[in-house]
């Protein structure tokens, strides 16, 4: 199981495993940030920053704190850009370490957009993205 960074994937996350861990083992690859998070509720955490063999860049906390850092006044929009996909390569090249060594039954994935290493898992991969709405229906 994995997400992209943020509270709100994260803990879409937490509540999902939540309901499979009832039977199977779960493990949470994330980043270093929210690893006592995520052992709190009992799954076995991975580590991207140890699984990350080329050294790509990797957000360890809030991606909008990172992206500020990025966004300087005089940088444009494609450096921030640029940015994120220098993030997505890390945990890309996680993901596919992290398969490789772990031969999962099954992936979970929270991201907003579909990354390479969903295409290379050599077992099912189940992509979901949450929004979380205020307004009422």
């Amino acid at each position: 199981m994995t997400a992209m960074n943020g509270f709100g994937h994260l803990n879409a996350c937490i509540g999902i495993g939540s309901l499979i861990k009832r039977g199977h083992q779960v493990y949470f690859a994330f980043n270093d940030a929210y690893k006592e998070t995520i052992e709190k509720y009992g799954f076995h955490y991975i580590s991207f920053r140890e699984y990350n063999d080329k050294n790509y860049s990797l957000i360890n906390g809030l991606p909008l704190e990172a992206l500020k850092e990025s966004m300087k006044p005089d940088s444009s929009d494609k450096d921030s850009s640029n940015f994120l996909f220098e993030v997505a390569k890390g945990e890309n090249c996680a993901m596919l370490n992290i398969l490789e060594e772990m031969k999962p039954d099954i992936c979970l994935a929270d991201y907003l957009w579909f990354m390479p290493w969903m295409a290379k898992a050599s077992c099912p991969v189940v992509s979901y993205y949450v929004v979380i709405t205020t307004r009422s229906l």
